[in-house]
């Protein structure tokens, strides 16, 4: 659900807290998130809110607890990735951006701005992706998403790994 930003914004801040509408992911794990989206002429911006009891950082960042968005400025079709996106930020606040090309994730270094905000049995992250990062705005003012949470826990003693995927 995306929003135009200047229904919130005021002296460039951005009002999440004003913005009633937002996805939810959590019904495989004990984890469970809030997504919702803003945007203005610059930049699309997420926020995802986290709710985990047991958060889980590594130095790797495949490895570690974080969110995921997948997003197309055209109708994804099949397998193929062309015009797609794909951005992770763990709990330590590493980021990897990624664009499709054919069939595969091609790594590269997408000018997103990310940050991740520690909270009491959860965290934030707020992400910014500016439109020249991605070919401009839509221009049929569609963007496809998809979000990922990733969540890793420890359950009897083993490591148990939750992706949770939701669309939008």
């Amino acid at each position: 659900i995306l929003h135009p930003i200047s229904c919130y914004q005021t002296d460039s801040n951005r009002k999440w807290n004003a913005v009633s509408d937002y996805l939810f992911m959590g019904a495989e794990s004990q984890a469970e998130a809030r997504v919702k989206s803003l945007w203005d002429t610059d930049s699309v911006y997420f926020q995802i809110q986290v709710d985990d009891k047991y958060i889980t950082p590594s130095e790797d960042i495949t490895e570690s607890d974080g969110v995921e968005v997948f997003f197309s400025t055209i109708v994804p079709r099949g397998t193929t990735k062309s015009k797609q996106y794909r951005i992770l930020v763990d709990v330590n606040g590493n980021v990897l951006t990624q664009h499709g090309s054919s069939t595969r994730w091609i790594v590269d270094e997408m000018p997103v701005r990310a940050s991740v905000i520690s909270q009491d049995e959860g965290y934030s992250v707020e992400l910014a992706v500016p439109w020249s990062s991605i070919g401009g705005i839509p221009t049929t003012n569609n963007l496809y998403c998809c979000y990922q949470l990733h969540n890793f826990d420890i359950v009897s003693g083993k490591t148990s790994f939750v992706h949770e995927v939701l669309s939008g």
